[in-house]
């Protein structure tokens, strides 16, 4: 009696095992096709990927910054002057400092840098 029961046991427990497993690999190959779909979205949305703004790609949880080298103006009415390395509001005459941003960030294994000639974002 006892065997049966033994038999029974690990039966069911097999089976919860082989519905575990089941499970998630149905769940890993989901998230596998979302990503390939948007991936193929992505590409067809923005042909070879010249002239993006940071938005059509970054993402915290699949992003991150290679190199910071692009200067950056965070106030509001001031642009950056490459001569002088600063931040400068011409109506209000005044210069600040300025931060620098991400120029190279790595999104999936792609590599994108800013292009100062086109104010865009291009992979590599």
């Amino acid at each position: 009696m006892k065997k049966n029961k033994k038999k029974v046991l690990t039966r069911k427990s097999n089976n919860v095992i082989i519905i575990i497993a089941g499970a998630l690999i149905l769940i890993l190959a989901i998230l596998f096709l979302t990503n390939v779909i948007k991936l193929n979205s992505f590409n067809s949305d923005n042909g070879n990927g010249k002239n993006m703004s940071l938005n059509d790609f970054y993402s915290e949880e699949s992003c991150r910054c290679l190199e910071k080298k692009m200067p950056l103006c965070k106030l509001d009415g001031f642009e950056y002057n490459s001569t002088r390395n600063l931040c400068v509001n011409s109506a209000q005459k005044t210069v600040t400092y300025n931060t620098w941003g991400c120029s190279l960030y790595e999104c999936s294994g792609i590599k994108y840098s800013f292009n100062n000639n086109t104010n865009g974002w291009e992979a590599e």
